[in-house]
């Protein structure tokens, strides 16, 4: 399992055309919208489930619209 983690972790920082590594907020996003759990993306990305918690929340309120106070 280890070894197809590390591979997961290889091929997100290379999947830009232009050679940049992708941020971490992103590469979250990537794994998330495969359906793993947030302990499976920090094992994957080598952070913690706190820190993967944190981008997930940063990424639904990127996604939530405003409310009109009325």
């Amino acid at each position: 399992m280890k070894r197809l983690d590390a591979l997961i972790n290889v091929l997100l920082e290379t999947a830009r055309p232009d050679g940049k590594e992708l941020k971490v907020i992103e590469k979250v996003r990537i794994l998330s919208d495969t359906k793993l759990r947030p302990i499976e993306i920090a094992g994957i990305l080598g952070i913690s489930v706190n820190q993967v918690n944190v981008n997930l929340h940063a990424l639904r309120k990127r996604k939530l619209p405003k409310k009109s106070g009325k």
